[in-house]
């Protein structure tokens, strides 16, 4: 019976300690854990919200550790002492710490993001690991009650006791019997501890779930964080290492951010442009179009524009720019900025005027051709026939001063034709070697009469000047020409400086100009301190009948004649000018290796040469074809004559075996060209000598202006004079030259 009630003690006390002691504690832990997976919670979730929710989850968290705080007291109370006392102890040094750890975190959130994303995932799951440590301490007694279970068992362990007392003393059936119910409470109770304990590891695996989810969220988001830094990191050094200029501009078009190319391009740096807008370097007449575009990209009407615009360089010139503007926009579709990309385009635009320009000039150059071509067929008749009428009519006669000014009116037409060609660069040249500082040497007393008392002339030649091969009539002509126009703009005196140098032109310099490649030259420099010329003039002074003189003063064709010339040379003349500062022509001429200075033509002399020899004369041209047939009938000639090809041929034929000395022919006719004719009658006569005449350089004789070797070529308009020297030089050459 003693030992009844000793076991029935036992139960009672045991039941006693789980009601006051055992079952507020588990009631205290539940909560407990309860409050730091929320506050695990509340530490992530302080990362990610906005920045105006931020204060509300902070206190959120403070407060629940308020809470935990008051929970561990509770549980520090029901074990005051062993090893429940020192697992409170933990508990609440875990709950310091995690606390601790978020005070961190916030801090590092509100500075560095990605530090406190590397601190949340490197120190917190640690931490709270070792509260759960600490919670799987106390399965150890038993203490596995949530707060709702622990009401519910310590109710059953309260109905047990009071069933235990009343019995107890009773009898031993009744204390047995107390025994039974207790052990049946017991297993009760067990069952309800399996229970809860099964409830709270559902929750704690859910809780895990949750923060295995945060983790994998966290590490997404550190990713995409990562991807987005090295994104930004790739853009911004795009931009600032762009070929072309890239802007951010404000709505309002004020400069955010600017690469190199684009401070390069307007002539500012970074921070002189950054406390500027756009609209101040913008060039007045094209701000309004800018400013327009800008307008509706802000309004929604258009998503991007391009346009051509000039930007007002530091220096106080103009630029012009290709211009592409976006607009980007905030998740809300507020606009942030503009984000243009502008190319230079003014080394494009010169050179679509360059192309423009030299379109032109190739069509009035064409166009002066065919005019020469047919001009110098008549200068040539009325030279002509001016020649052998004064040769015709008695000294004293009235008559002969009428004629010198009918061949003085010609060989002015035939002076303006030659220019015209020359403009066109259909003129046909004898190149030779030619040392320029010679060539300026020996025009030195011409120069300075042209200069007058007036013009202090100064040379300087360059020693070791290197040869070209041009014209030496030609350039003479460029100098002339330049020197008279220095002339006019120094009409109160002034100071002419002509000099020679050996030049490199680089690929920068000679991309600017169609008709040049990176070579050695040699430059001809023609300086002068007169009046200078304005922008405009300096535009145009190579166009054609373009001039700054009075009415009848000028023809305009001068410095044209001049471009003309240097081009057809495979040259190059530039020129450098400032309204009162004078002006500077230069001229380049591709530098040549020595080479044997080809023989000069012999002098004519005074009588006209004469001669016994049959000439075929071909001239489409009836007035030139009459002057022609009637002067070398005068020289002593035979003389077949023909208006085409065709008619030649039929006379040739006519002949028979008849030997013909020399063909005498133009160049350019209808049904047959002069080549084509010289080339059937050397199939025929092999020794007959061949001279061509033509005002064109456009045909199969020449190559660019140049003439073929082995080929005669008299040039239209000529004289009688320059014809009668040309037959004797073809027709006194020991072998026949090869009409190719």
């Amino acid at each position: 019976m003693f030992t009844l009630w000793q076991v029935c003690k036992t139960g009672l006390q045991t039941a006693s300690s789980l009601e006051y002691q055992g079952l507020p504690a588990l009631k205290e832990l539940a909560a407990l854990q309860e409050n730091l997976a929320l506050y695990r919670l509340d530490s992530y979730k302080y990362l990610f919200v906005q920045e105006g929710e931020k204060a509300g989850e902070a206190k959120a968290a403070d407060d629940i550790v308020v809470e935990m705080r008051a929970e561990l007291k509770n549980i520090q109370t029901l074990f005051p002492q062993g090893e429940g006392g020192q697992l409170a102890i933990n508990l609440e040094k875990a709950v310091d710490d995690l606390h601790s750890q978020f005070q961190k975190v916030r801090s590092l959130v509100d500075s560095d993001f990605p530090a406190a994303m590397k601190s949340m995932d490197q120190d917190i799951p640690p931490r709270t690991r070792r509260v759960d440590a600490a919670a799987n301490a106390l399965k150890k007694f038993g203490y596995q009650f949530s707060g709702g279970q622990a009401d519910a068992t310590f109710s059953s362990f309260g109905w047990i006791k009071t069933t235990a007392v009343m019995f107890g003393a009773a009898n031993c059936f009744v204390a047995f019997c107390a025994i039974m119910f207790v052990l049946l409470a017991a297993r009760r109770s067990r069952a309800q501890l399996s229970e809860t304990l099964a409830r709270l590891d559902t929750r704690t695996q859910e809780l895990q779930q949750i923060n295995d989810a945060l983790e994998t969220e966290v590490v997404k988001y550190q990713r995409a964080e990562k991807m987005l830094r090295e994104s930004e990191e790739r853009f911004s050094s795009a931009f600032e290492h762009a070929p072309i200029g890239m802007a951010l501009v404000s709505p309002e078009g004020r400069w955010l951010k600017v690469n190199r190319a684009t401070c390069a391009l307007v002539g500012y740096s970074e921070t002189e442009l950054l406390a500027r807008t756009f609209q101040e370097i913008t060039h007045p007449d094209d701000l309004a179009a800018d400013l327009e575009h800008a307008r509706r990209l802000l309004a929604g009407e258009i998503r991007f524009y391009q346009m051509e615009k000039r930007y007002i360089h530091a220096r106080g010139n103009f630029i012009t720019v290709l211009l592409d503007v976006s607009l980007v926009c905030d998740a809300q579709g507020q606009p942030l900025y503009f984000i243009a990309q502008i190319q230079d385009i003014t080394e494009r635009k010169r050179l679509e005027a360059q192309l423009v320009q030299s379109q032109k000039m190739e069509t009035v150059g064409k166009l002066a051709g065919g005019i020469a071509h047919e001009f110098n067929s008549i200068l040539t008749a009325i030279i002509g026939q001016s020649e052998l009428l004064l040769g015709d009519l008695p000294t004293e006669s009235p008559l002969v001063k009428r004629a010198e000014e009918i061949r003085k009116g010609a060989e002015r037409a035939a002076v303006l034709t030659r220019q015209m060609l020359a403009y066109g660069r259909k003129q046909i040249l004898q190149p030779e070697i030619l040392d320029l500082n010679a060539v300026v040497t020996g025009m030195e007393n011409v120069l300075l009469h042209l200069m007058g008392r007036g013009v202090e002339a100064r040379f300087n030649l360059a020693a070791g000047l290197k040869s070209v091969k041009a014209d030496a009539g030609q350039i003479e002509q460029v100098i002339i020409n330049i020197v008279m126009n220095a002339a006019e703009a120094m009409p109160n005196g002034g100071k002419l400086t002509i000099e020679t140098a050996n030049v490199s032109l680089n690929t920068d310099y000679v991309s600017r100009f169609t008709e040049l490649k990176a070579a050695e030259y040699t430059m001809l420099a023609i300086g002068d301190t007169g009046a200078g010329m304005s922008e405009e003039v300096k535009a145009r002074i190579f166009d054609p009948f373009f001039t700054t003189k009075g009415v009848g003063e000028g023809t305009g064709l001068g410095l044209a004649t001049c471009d003309g010339i240097i081009k057809q040379s495979g040259g190059h003349i530039a020129v450098y000018s400032e309204l009162g500062r004078g002006t500077t022509f230069k001229i380049y001429l591709p530098q040549v290796g020595q080479e044997t200075k080809l023989s000069t033509q012999p002098k004519a002399s005074p009588d006209l040469p004469r001669g016994t020899e049959l000439i075929l004369l071909v001239e489409d041209d009836p007035s030139l074809r009459e002057m022609a047939g009637a002067l070398l009938k005068r020289l002593g000639y035979t003389v077949l004559v023909a208006s085409n090809g065709v008619e030649a041929m039929g006379l040739v034929h006519q002949r028979g075996r008849g030997h013909i000395d020399l063909l005498f022919t133009d160049v350019v006719m209808p049904h047959m060209s002069g080549k084509e004719l010289a080339d059937r009658i050397h199939a025929l006569h092999l020794q007959t000598k061949i001279l061509f005449t033509s005002a064109y350089t456009e045909n199969a004789i020449v190559h660019q202006g140049v003439l073929n070797k082995g080929v005669a070529l008299l040039q239209k308009p000529f004289t009688p004079s320059a014809l009668a020297h040309k037959l004797r030089e073809v027709l006194d050459q020991p072998d026949a030259p090869n009409a190719a």
